[in-house]
């Protein structure tokens, strides 16, 4: 049996694919035992469990708060929108009784001249010294 180039050149191939693959699934398979490793490890320390469900508790409690918190500010804006509202509402009254209150002929009042004053009648005064 006679075997030609292209054919080992395809086996050489395949082998060298198959070498490839067979490196990286021990790569894997080192890591998934380094994390196994390091699992059981944390299994054993009853410590950082401890810690990490105070943690747990320290924040549940903190965003327990921070919903209070944000409960109180948004009945604060509610509130804050009512009381707008209604002021609002007053100024518009306040404007209407102006407006009706108002003589129907601007043209009757008389317009107050300016009255000029000569500039040597102002009495002028040195600014008083910092304490």
């Amino acid at each position: 049996m006679q075997v030609t180039n292209e054919e080992l050149a395809n086996k050489v191939a395949e082998i060298t694919v198959l070498r490839n693959r067979m490196q990286q699934m021990e790569r894997e398979n080192l890591r998934l035992e380094n994390e196994l490793a390091q699992a059981k490890e944390k299994g054993t320390q009853p410590s950082q469990r401890s810690r990490e469900k105070v943690d747990l508790e320290r924040a549940n409690e903190q965003l327990q708060y921070l919903r209070q918190d944000l409960l109180s500010s948004d009945d604060e804006r509610k509130r804050l929108k009512l009381t707008l509202q209604s002021q609002e509402q007053e100024l518009l009254v306040l404007r209407q009784r102006a407006e009706e209150a108002r003589p129907a002929t601007p043209a009757a009042t008389p317009a107050a001249a300016p009255v000029a004053v000569p500039v040597a009648a102002v009495e002028t005064r040195p600014a008083p010294a910092p304490a």
